[in-house]
């Protein structure tokens, strides 16, 4: 249900910005009274199956995403997820597949589903591409590498070599190759910080999510967990209340 406050409130100026103390007490006080509650936060070994949650998650119902990556993927020769699962090892996977190999791939081992007009395959197999050819096979190759350098890598070259990968699923990627301070702003997130405060954040609006980032990460240093997994909990709240269709 969405939050009421008592009538009769001060009401922030919203053209001096965002209150953000008042954000935290509010994020904290749902948490308090059990509303926002911490669930299942899958943390998957390899980068390969990182990137296919991220990229089928997009516009899609999280729990089929899950069930294909479990279920039909996993059934994939050479497929399980696991720390050496390399992205060149899914490349050459999708290249088996000959002439016609993203639509190919599509219905025999994944979906069909597209994002920005093209298919969620080819956006998976360019962006594993991608990251083959700097040497970064693994997930833990990635996290090697300082916390900048990786987000300049997702956030700004990867976003311009692979049409599709737009700044919030970028995020989402950085959350799931194990970077847990970064949040996926979207539009579920979105809504619940409309329903805190008259505050009214803006969907893709960069400046918006480092609002939602810093006061989810505040509450979350308080429970003593990460952005990432109460990101994930305000997802499934906001969800769940019949606001949306689970999808992430």
């Amino acid at each position: 249900m969405t939050p009421s406050f008592p009538e009769g409130q001060r009401r922030h100026d919203m053209r001096a910005g965002p209150n953000v103390p008042l954000l935290i007490e509010r994020l904290e006080a749902l948490v308090e009274k059990g509303t926002i509650r911490l669930g299942e936060f899958i943390v998957w070994q390899s980068g390969v199956y990182a990137l296919l949650d991220c990229v089928f998650s997009a516009q899609a119902r999280y729990r089929t995403v899950l069930q294909m990556l479990r279920d039909r993927f996993a059934r994939r020769p050479g497929m399980l997820d696991h720390a050496d699962l390399s992205f060149a090892a899914f490349v050459l996977d999708v290249d088996g597949f000959g002439s016609n190999k993203f639509g190919r791939y599509g219905a025999e081992v994944l979906t069909r589903n597209v994002l920005a007009g093209r298919s969620k395959v080819e956006v998976c197999y360019e962006s594993a591409l991608f990251f083959s050819r700097l040497g970064l096979e693994k997930k833990r190759d990635l996290l090697t590498l300082p916390g900048p350098l990786l987000e300049h890598l997702v956030l700004g070259e990867l976003r311009r070599a692979v049409r599709g990968i737009g700044p919030t699923l970028g995020k989402y990627l950085l959350m799931q190759f194990g970077r847990e301070d970064h949040i996926k702003p979207d539009v579920m997130v979105v809504r619940f910080f409309r329903s805190l405060t008259e505050w009214a954040p803006r969907e893709g609006n960069q400046a918006d999510a480092e609002i939602m980032r810093e006061a989810i990460a505040a509450v979350a240093a308080r429970m003593g967990t990460t952005s990432a997994r109460l990101d994930h909990a305000i997802w499934q709240y906001q969800s769940q209340e019949g606001r949306g269709r689970g999808m992430r």
